[in-house]
């Protein structure tokens, strides 16, 4: 697959990607902690965590770039698409408003699409769908 520089988008963008609920596995979680020694998780009680971005990512540098970025959770790494679970069906909208994926390459794109679905089938549809419909 060619290379794709996210970070010509990234370094413009004052968008939603890293703001909200950002779901981070035990695993990431740990990677993390480790190597910041800063701690912004939530657990849901479910064995998964949730960074809670009120405003921006804690773990963004002051450039507006990710200061984890090569082991930043999965679903940082699948943006801009993301599972959505309704009725038990899992859907993989993509983030029109994403200044970088209206310019993605069809390779990435289902890539990323199958990374979202990849997701919430190791995690499991009912666990992934309940960390999601949590406010």
């Amino acid at each position: 697959m060619p290379a794709f520089d996210f970070l010509k988008y990234c370094r413009v963008c004052t968008d939603r990607c890293c703001t909200g609920d950002i779901l981070v596995t035990g695993e990431e979680r740990a990677r993390i902690v480790e190597r910041t020694g800063k701690d912004q998780f939530e657990p849901d009680g479910h064995g998964l965590f949730t960074i809670r971005a009120r405003g921006q990512c804690p773990y963004l540098a002051s450039d507006g770039l990710c200061s984890v970025h090569d082991i930043r959770p999965e679903v940082c790494r699948m943006y801009p698409y993301w599972p959505d679970v309704d009725d038990g069906q899992v859907k993989i909208p993509w983030d029109q408003t994403c200044p970088a994926a209206a310019h993605l390459p069809l390779e990435m794109r289902k890539d990323l699409e199958e990374r979202a679905r990849a997701l919430v089938a190791k995690l499991g549809i009912e666990s992934y769908a309940r960390w999601y419909n949590t406010d």
